[in-house]
Formats: structure tokens, C-alpha cells, sequence
């Protein structure tokens, strides 16, 4: 019998990843052609919540450029009553026209609690208003004055967060996963040539 693809094959099952989830979901904001700045010259953020751990996996924003070369920063900032430090961030090249545009491929991790995720754009655009299930707190940021608060619900931006829990194994999984690994060493040693020893004289 051959325990080592076995027992390697059910070890690495337990430690599987889980799939990304929809963390944030504003939906489609409504009002296309109107919306909050967002530009060379303004951010934007909104505040949510993690309840447990999670690394996030994908960040997008609702957003209408002007100018298919600028260039679209996303991050992710410290909670509070507005954005503190940012703690990740990233880049991608604005589309021109309007959709949900932003990061994917992330392993951005994050403990429970308040967060914001910003957008900035070096170009021209803007970000539509009107999501079905806003944010609970909008914030802007100009040169020179900071982050301020805008909170409105008719102003809110779309925003879509994807991510991955990050499970802490109950004692059982742990358990199986050790049984697994014994499996594999019982393998490894079942698999070591055996040599005799043979004396002359």
C-alpha cells in the first residue's frame, strides 16, 4: 500500500485554503452621471467592519474616469471616526468610461475591527452616488486640509471587498493533521533501502 500520496494528499486537503467571500457590497450606485469628485485634487473613502481576521483578496470601486491614463490608487487605512495610517496600498490604470474598477489578486490580511478603503485617481473622474446599501461613513481628503467627513447616504460610493477568513483550526482538524504527517514519516521511513552488512574473514 502507498501511504505517502495518501496520507500527503489528505494533509494538504485539511490546510486547503478556503474560497474568497463577498465582505462589502454596496451595490451599483444609481446616479451614473452624478457623484463625488475624484481627482488629482480629492479622495474618497468609506468606512466597514471586519468581524473575524480576514485577508482580503479583491478591492473595487464604482468609479467614471475621464482619462483612460490615470492612474488609480486603493487603500486600505486604520479605523476611526475618519482614516487614519494607511496600512496597504496599491495601483492600477484608471479605465476610461464607468464601471467597477480596482485591485484583485490581494493577500492584504486584517484582524477584526474598523477599517477604510480610499480611492484616488491622478486623473479626472468621479465616483457615481446612490449605492442601494452604502457604507456606513463617507470621508473626502484635499491637498492641505486632511481627511473631512461627508456622511450622506446619497453621496456614498460603490464599493465591492472580496476575502478569505482567516480560520484558526479547531483541536480536532489539528489532530488529523498531525495523524497526517505521522502517516507521511511512517512512509518516509518504510521507503528507506535496507543494507546488509556482510563481514569478510
Amino acid at each position: 500500500m502507498k501511504l505517502m500520496p495518501v496520507a500527503l494528499a489528505a494533509t494538504l486537503s485539511i490546510a486547503a485554503p478556503a474560497q474568497a467571500a463577498t465582505i462589502v457590497d454596496t451595490g451599483t450606485p444609481t446616479q451614473t452621471y452624478t457623484g463625488s469628485a475624484l481627482d488629482s485634487d480629492q479622495s474618497l473613502a468609506g468606512r466597514f467592519s471586519l468581524t473575524s481576521a480576514t485577508m482580503l483578496t479583491d478591492i473595487q470601486g464604482y468609479i467614471r474616469s475621464f482619462r483612460s491614463s490615470g492612474i488609480l490608487t486603493i487603500a486600505i487605512n486604520r479605523g476611526g471616526n475618519l482614516p487614519g495610517s494607511v496600512l496597504y496600498s496599491g495601483t492600477v490604470a484608471a479605465t476610461q468610461g464607468t464601471s467597477f474598477q480596482g485591485l484583485s489578486n490581494l493577500n492584504w490580511m486584517l484582524d477584526a475591527g474598523d477599517y477604510w478603503v480610499s480611492f484616488a485617481n491622478s486623473g479626472s473622474g468621479m465616483m457615481s452616488r446612490g449605492a442601494p446599501n452604502p457604507l456606513s461613513v463617507a470621508a473626502y481628503w484635499k491637498p492641505g486640509q486632511g481627511w473631512n467627513s461627508i456622511y450622506d447616504p446619497s453621496r456614498s460610493i460603490g464599493v465591492r471587498i472580496s476575502g478569505v477568513p482567516a480560520a484558526v483550526p479547531e483541536p480536532a482538524t489539528w489532530a488529523m493533521m498531525l495523524l497526517g504527517f505521522g502517516m507521511v514519516g511512517a512512509a518516509v521511513r518504510r521507503r528507506r533501502p535496507v543494507v546488509a552488512t556482510v563481514r569478510v574473514g
